[in-house]
């Protein structure tokens, strides 16, 4: 049961990388939907840890990824990094989005 999991996961994650990167435009978008919808609710809950309101953490959550996804593209494009498979590619965009969370909430704090 165990291979079964660790195949989807690797099959998921095999299909964001290759529509992210060989597609174009309708690859990039369809990669970022992927994204969005992955890792939406984790990047609110982390950042309605550190925030007063759902509002504010939604608005948070959402340019966490967003800003996280501009920043694998950016590194993908200039070959700073490529997927071989051996791990999770969603782990590496988690981590990209956690700092992106982190980040944000940081500069609100500052702004109070």
């Amino acid at each position: 049961m165990a291979n079964l999991n660790y195949n989807n996961e690797q099959t998921k994650d095999r299909t964001i990388f290759q529509e992210w990167k060989d597609n174009g435009k309708d690859g990039w978008n369809k990669a970022f939907e992927r994204v969005f919808h992955l890792f939406y609710h984790r990047a609110f809950v982390t950042c309605r840890l550190h925030c007063y309101d759902d509002a504010t953490a939604e608005q948070l959550a959402v340019e966490a990824i967003y800003n996280a996804f501009l920043e694998i593209d950016g590194m993908m494009k200039s070959c700073q990094i490529e997927w071989r498979g051996e791990q999770a590619f969603s782990s590496f965009i988690w981590r990209r989005v956690s700092f992106r969370c982190l980040d944000e909430i940081r500069k609100l704090l500052r702004e109070q």
